[in-house]
């Protein structure tokens, strides 16, 4: 009699830990899955649920991946926890759910796909655990309600805008582990005013909030947030990186020492209130005048500050070249002139100049030396400014206008 009570018991304690189990965790059906090398991977989420909870095993076999896209842009979904059995979170995972506020990445999760979390828009706030290595590109562009992120002291590589348009997000601390910080990797964080570094970490620093290598030879992010309205970038520095300046709306005057030898594409791109880049005269790699950044012999007109008030510029003639995006969201610029002596003109040069109504050319630039996206892309309609291109190209020398707003352009 005593046996049996006993067995009657584990039965019942059996089926009260099958029912749990079956309460905790997502029904298997409301998954379609791929089995590689008795693993699951999971390619589709197709169930109902508001809270979705993954189970750690679907078919007797565990779940090891979440693969790319597989919750793509469901905007059912408020919640969800991955199990401890997951391994990888794949490309563009949970991409676009916008009512996505809360996940738990367990501490058996590696690696963060490219994209996976991309345009959660009601995502919170965020813990990377101590296992993952590697958070990919993308990976929580455009989050704008993340106003928290905690990166575990394991993370070596962070990727390209992996916290773009995180537009919440006041702070962040990067841990001793990190090694890699790809290119506008915290762009366009518009509250943003302080990028941390941990101390003892060989690859990166800050200071005042602004990151910079460890050797504070290259500014890599000004924070956008930041209210400053002049800064000075100090003589440690040779390096500006790509976008460093990238969306810093308070700033109105850079100052750029002596110490400079290179600037990276788009490093003063969007800077919205920029009237000046002012380089000391003992730089030998590069000058100013007027608050316009050229090279030192002011052949190469690098860039023009977008706030600058002046509706009509006329490109010294020492200049042969306007470099890439020299113009870029420069608003109030009307009419430009062209001089003879420009030979080149580079990617995205006047991209976004949308009161730009003339401009004048005073020579001829061969087709290969004038940017097929000079000028904006087609398909990007608020920055786009027309067919002056190829207007230029079949029409020659002369003056081309267009109505504001329009995007077809003639010789006058």
């Amino acid at each position: 009699m005593k046996n049996k009570k006993n067995v009657l018991w584990i039965a019942l304690i059996t089926m009260a830990i099958i029912h749990v189990y079956a309460q905790q965790y997502d029904s298997e059906k409301d998954f379609h899955i791929k089995n590689v090398n008795n693993e699951v991977e999971i390619i589709e989420y197709i169930g109902s649920k508001r809270e979705v909870h993954i189970p750690p095993s679907i078919q007797n076999k565990p779940v090891t991946e979440i693969g790319d896209e597989a919750f793509f842009k469901n905007k059912n979904i408020t919640s969800i926890i991955i199990p401890d059995s997951v391994t990888s979170i794949g490309k563009g995972a949970f991409y676009g759910c916008a009512n996505l506020t809360s996940v738990t990445i367990p501490s058996s999760v590696t690696s963060i796909g490219n994209g996976a979390f991309s345009e959660c828009t009601s995502l919170t706030s965020v813990t990377i655990p101590y296992s993952v290595t590697s958070i990919g590109e993308k990976a929580f562009y455009s989050c704008s309600s993340l106003s928290s992120i905690n990166i575990a002291n394991s993370v070596t590589n962070i990727g390209n805008e992996a916290f773009e348009s995180c537009t919440s997000l006041t702070s962040i601390t990067i841990p001793k582990s990190v090694i890699n910080i790809g290119e506008k990797t915290f762009s366009n964080c518009t509250k943003l005013v302080a990028i941390n570094v941990a101390s003892g970490n060989a690859n990166f620093s800050s200071d005042q909030g602004i990151l910079y290598n460890h050797n504070k030879t290259a500014i890599i992010q000004y924070p956008a947030g930041k209210t400053d309205s002049t800064f000075s970038i100090p003589d440690s520095v040779t390096v500006v990186m790509y976008y460093a300046f990238l969306g810093c709306s308070n700033l109105t005057i850079i100052n750029i020492p002596k110490s400079i030898i290179s600037i990276e594409t788009g490093a003063f791109s969007s800077c919205n209130k920029l009237t000046e880049i002012n380089v000391a005269s003992d730089n030998t790699q590069f000058s100013s005048e007027q608050g316009l950044l050229y090279n030192h012999n002011k052949t190469v007109l690098i860039r023009y500050p977008t706030e600058k008030k002046e509706i009509n510029f006329n490109i010294p003639n020492s200049v042969t070249s306007i470099g890439n995006s020299a113009f870029k969201d420069c608003y109030s610029l009307e009419s430009v002139t062209v001089p003879n002596s420009v030979k080149s003109i580079g990617y995205t040069a006047f991209d976004g100049c949308t009161s730009l109504t003339s401009v004048k050319f005073e020579g001829m630039i061969t087709s290969g030396n004038l940017n097929g996206n000079a000028f904006g892309f087609h398909y990007e309609n608020d920055n786009y400014i027309g067919n002056l291109r190829i207007k230029y190209l079949m029409g020659g020398i002369g003056t081309y206008t267009r109505e504001r707003g329009g995007y077809t352009w003639e010789k006058q």
